[in-house]
């Protein structure tokens, strides 16, 4: 069953839940949260979804078929602190991505299987590749590279199944971050249908 929600400025926030800046904090599943401060990119670019903000099948005005959001899109200004959501290894740093700008891609266990963190549209990167981090450790700073929007500052974060840079157009080598943070998606979905009227 599939819905559709009409998106109007949704933006929460879970920083009373969150440790201060330059601290760990708390995650979920043994994971740190990739910002201090975390919260869905507001309504923007013609979204007709919340879940365009997340992940799944979006809409947008003027087109007449769903697009593929492959991941989370969190509101963050330029420079805002970007954290590593486990111990790891950075596999790529690339800096002219037409679309995700400058991005960062990590590898990391989860639950016994390597996956792979992105983190796109940054302003710059504090590791290296091939470097060892650390959970909770900042590796970034958010930014608008790429086709990210001035307007709408935001860090689109993604968990893949394959380490290659080029991971397709669809879903397929990608993974709902919902999966690893479920209590964040519930909250960003509850608040959503609050404010949005939502058809099954």
């Amino acid at each position: 069953m599939m819905r559709i929600a009409v998106a109007i400025g949704l933006c929460v926030s879970l920083s009373a839940v969150l440790a201060e800046e330059g601290k760990q904090n708390r995650g979920e599943n043994g994971l740190s949260y990739p910002l201090a401060d975390m919260r869905m990119r507001p309504e923007s670019q013609g979204l007709q979804s919340y879940v365009g903000m997340l992940f799944g099948d979006e809409l947008r005005t003027g087109q007449t078929g769903a697009k593929p959001h492959q991941g989370w899109d969190l509101f963050a200004p330029e420079g805002t602190p970007v954290y590593a959501i486990a111990d790891g290894r950075v596999l790529h740093v690339q800096e002219n991505h037409p679309d995700y700008g400058i991005q960062l891609i990590v590898s990391f266990s989860l639950e016994g299987v390597e996956r792979y963190a992105q983190f796109a549209h940054l302003s710059s990167v504090d590791v290296a590749k091939g470097a060892e981090v650390r959970r909770g450790q900042r590796i970034a700073k958010s930014g608008v590279s790429g086709n990210g929007d001035t307007k709408y500052p935001h860090l689109h974060f993604e968990v893949r199944t394959i380490s290659d840079l080029k991971a397709g157009s669809g879903l397929a080598s990608r993974l709902d971050p919902a999966g690893i943070f479920p209590a964040m998606y519930k909250v960003y979905e509850d608040y959503a249908k609050r404010r949005t009227g939502t058809i099954d």
